[in-house]
């Protein structure tokens, strides 16, 4: 997957667009193609599009949470605090849901 640049945007309407995008997501505008990017901008294009879901939100932030106290408490890693605090956010959101 491509990532978004400054440089990869829409010529009509100037919302971003990734690399392979043929139209804008926004405007419907035919785009022109051929550019390619790294990995490390296609993963931070893929996390700020991700991260703009309120539940992608919710459950980042259990994980965070999680780990965290993961950290502090000596009963568990960080690695089972981060996977337990996602857990339990996400299903925190199917329950709600």
């Amino acid at each position: 997957m491509a990532g978004v640049t400054a440089s990869n945007r829409c010529p009509q309407c100037n919302h971003s667009v990734f690399a392979e995008d043929r139209y804008c997501s926004k405007c419907g505008e035919r785009l022109p193609g051929g550019q390619s990017f790294s990995a490390a901008e296609a993963a931070g294009a893929a996390m700020t599009k991700a991260m703009k879901d309120r539940r992608v939100r919710t459950v980042a932030g259990g994980a965070a949470i999680g780990a965290a106290a993961g950290l502090v408490l000596p009963v568990m890693t960080t690695g089972f605090g981060l996977v337990a605090g996602a857990a339990y956010a996400g299903y925190k959101l199917v329950k709600k849901d």
